[in-house]
C-alpha cells in the first residue's frame, strides 16, 4: 500500500496541482512518506505500538503536507483531498490496531 498510496498522491499532485511546486516541499512530502513508512515498518514487525505510532504521526505529517499542496476546487481537488483523508484515517486505524494488539 505504501508505493500504491505515494503514486496516487504524488500523481494526483502533479495533475490538480500542476508544476509550480517548489522542490523543498515535494521533497519534504516524499521524505516525510517515506520516513514514517519505514517507522512503521520498524515497529510493527516486533510489534512496538509506541514507534508504529511515531511513524503514524510522520505519515499523517506526510498527508497534511500532500493535502495543503493543492490550491483551488473543483472535482478533481475535492478527490485528492478525500484520498488523502481516506489515508489519514487508515493511518489511525492501523495504529489503532497496531495498539491493541501489542500493547
Amino acid at each position: 500500500m505504501v508505493g500504491v498510496g505515494q503514486i496516487v498522491l504524488a500523481g494526483g499532485q502533479a495533475f490538480v496541482g500542476g508544476s509550480d511546486l517548489a522542490s523543498w516541499r515535494v521533497w519534504s512530502e516524499v521524505m516525510a512518506w517515506n520516513l514514517g513508512s519505514g517507522i512503521v515498518l520498524v515497529g510493527g514487525m516486533p510489534g512496538i505500538p509506541v514507534v508504529v505510532a511515531v511513524g503514524g504521526l510522520v505519515l499523517l505529517a506526510a498527508l497534511v503536507l500532500f493535502a495543503t499542496a493543492v490550491r483551488g476546487g473543483g472535482a478533481a481537488v475535492g478527490l485528492y483531498r478525500f484520498f488523502t483523508l481516506f489515508l489519514a484515517a487508515s493511518v489511525a486505524v492501523g495504529v489503532g490496531l497496531s495498539a491493541v494488539r501489542h500493547g
